[in-house]
């Protein structure tokens, strides 16, 4: 399973860098953000998938969709969230592995501007650790976001108490850092970080310094050095992930998405990959 922003900024001009790096992985499942209908179409029409599952709040441009395999059988469950304010976009699709339902959703939260700093803000870390209130956090961006977040999961959590499955994988660009408090609230749920239960190869991380298409970088540096004087390595943190039931075991996780050529980058993301298979 694979799960990636592709960027709405100009998506369609990249679309074939996007389906060139998602053929190499082969997946059987990916969870999109920031696409469309017809750029989700087109990718799983390059890609021999099925488009199962679209969802967006403000905007039809900026959507979140699931493409999968026509033979696992997908089918929509209904969410609960129509209508309802603040909603995170979330498409979600339930499937059918092994005569098993695995439940998969493709989530984009609410975003931080320059979100790197907040592996650095002291007062999210400290937010994290329950040493202090979100409310405490000084940095107005900072908190608004946060607490948006929060109020996002909370009703995605209300949602999820309303079925019972068998097997589920909760991914996407969730707009925090592993060291947040909705890391923590995520993982309440019971869930899994597959990054760090996998086999892996690389860092983990999914937004790169020397991307071009990545735009703050320089807010996220300027961030770093207050707390880090005279740092020089590259500045690259997470905020994509993929959590996973005890259901599942991840058998390896990857990261792709750099350029195949050397300098054509798809997205100012990279991807997520995860081999799953059913625990017996």
């Amino acid at each position: 399973m694979a799960t990636w922003n592709t960027l709405s900024r100009d998506r369609m001009h990249r679309i074939g860098l996007a389906a060139a790096q998602l053929r190499a992985v082969d997946p059987d499942v990916i969870l999109l953000q920031e696409t469309a209908e017809g750029h989700a179409r087109t990718l799983a029409d390059e890609l021999g998938l099925v488009l199962a599952a679209l969802d967006h709040v403000d905007s039809a441009e900026v959507a979140t969709a699931v493409l999968t395999r026509p033979e696992f059988q997908p089918h929509q469950p209904p969410q609960g969230l129509d209508g309802v304010a603040g909603r995170a976009m979330v498409a979600t699709v339930d499937l059918c592995f092994d005569e098993r339902r695995l439940r998969t959703t493709s989530a984009h939260l609410r975003n931080t501007p320059s979100a790197g700093r907040l592996g650095f803000d002291p007062d999210y870390r400290a937010a994290a650790s329950e040493a202090a209130a979100v409310e405490s956090i000084a940095d107005d961006s900072i908190r608004t976001s946060v607490l948006a977040r929060l109020h996002q999961l909370g009703q995605l959590e209300n949602a999820r108490r309303q079925h019972t499955i068998e097997g589920e994988v909760f991914g996407g660009d969730l707009n925090f850092v592993p060291c947040g408090i909705e890391y923590r609230r995520v993982q309440s749920w019971g869930l899994a970080d597959a990054w760090t239960a996998a086999p892996r190869i690389g860092s983990g991380a999914t937004i790169l310094e020397r991307n071009p298409l990545v735009i703050d970088s320089s807010a996220h540096r300027e961030a770093a050095v207050r707390t880090y004087p005279g740092i020089s390595a590259d500045l690259d943190y997470t905020l994509d992930f993929q959590f996973h039931s005890p259901s599942l075991i991840a058998g390896a996780a990857w990261i792709f998405g750099e350029p195949l050529d050397g300098f054509s980058w798809g997205s100012d993301h990279l991807g997520i990959a995860v081999d799953y298979t059913w625990r017996s």
